[in-house]
């Protein structure tokens, strides 16, 4: 059974102010973390999930939750000794076992056994606030640059240690997906064998037109190829890039070898020409990692 700890709206009495020294411990912030994490489930089950009037088994099931939430409690207070943490539980734990043998929701609401519990959830909402600013700033994984090596008018970041390959012979985007695009640059997680997703980067000449319109061109000549066997509900998006560059990013579900793939291609302004970036990928956990990297790109995306 989940731990209640409370939800907004009821108590009187305020609960105490934690102290400003750093009194917290592991144990501490990983019992906190338990409390505000099952709070809304174990509200539903005890305070939602009982009828009025009372029947003899919707109050045998609500003394049952009632003691299995005393049991979270006790084991709770039996891991922390933190000076404003500790007399919090233990007054939530007297409580629960004070209302164990209520016999109905009424009577168990004319209790201070909510407003407990909304004490709880407050002193571990400092104490939660207050570990998280000693902790020091997470820093942002390694990257590295893409661009001179393909021989891109561009720069941007990709995660470290992914595999690029530069397309010297100008292979047409996509593999014949769209005409006027010629790609430069594959860019995947892993090696190509072993990959559920790539991005590639392809450029166009400025006849190609703006973004957006070179964008429509693009879907209807994918739409239209061997590539993928159907270009599904298009979404468009007016984007920029990290340096203002004026872009159009669409995003679609294809099929590809009888699996659904999602794509996004954004297509970026630069002098003399359009550089487009498209992800694609399969639905899981690789192709995530793939599209964080095509928003890496995007997100530092520059003029060389």
């Amino acid at each position: 059974m989940a731990l209640v700890v409370a939800l907004a709206g009821c108590g009187d009495a305020p609960p105490p102010a934690l102290a400003p020294a750093a009194t917290f411990t592991t144990a501490e912030v990983e019992v906190c973390t338990e409390l505000k994490r099952t709070a809304d489930l174990s509200f539903a089950v005890i305070f939602d999930g009982q009828d009025d009037p009372p029947t003899p088994e919707n109050v045998a099931q609500l003394r049952e939750d009632l003691a299995d939430y005393a049991e979270e409690v006790r084991d709770a207070a039996a891991r922390t000794t933190d000076p404003a943490l500790r007399p919090v539980l233990d007054t939530a734990l007297a409580t629960a076992e004070e209302v164990a043998w209520v016999s109905s929701m009424e009577e168990l609401r004319g209790t201070p056994f909510k407003s407990v519990g909304i004490q709880v959830r407050k002193v571990c909402g400092e104490l939660l606030a207050r570990a998280a600013a000693a902790e020091p700033e997470p820093q942002p994984p390694p990257t590295e640059q893409v661009g001179p090596e393909c021989d891109l008018p561009v720069v941007f970041d990709i995660p470290q240690g992914w595999w690029t390959a530069a397309e010297p012979d100008g292979r047409t985007f996509d593999d014949g997906a769209v005409g006027t695009f010629s790609k430069v640059c594959e860019i995947a997680a892993t090696e190509r064998a072993g990959s559920r997703g790539t991005v590639s980067v392809a450029t166009a000449p400025a006849s190609a037109g703006d973004p957006l319109s070179a964008l429509v061109d693009y879907l209807a000549a994918a739409d239209e190829s061997d590539v993928y066997d159907e270009v599904r509900r298009p979404t468009f998006t007016t984007r920029r890039a990290a340096a203002g560059l004026a872009a159009s990013e669409a995003a679609f579900q294809a099929e590809r070898a009888g699996e659904t793939v999602l794509v996004r291609v954004c297509v970026v302004a630069v002098p003399d020409g359009l550089v487009a970036l498209r992800f694609n990928a399969y639905f899981d956990e690789d192709g995530a990692a793939v599209e964080e990297g095509y928003e890496l790109a995007l997100q530092t995306l520059r003029l060389r």
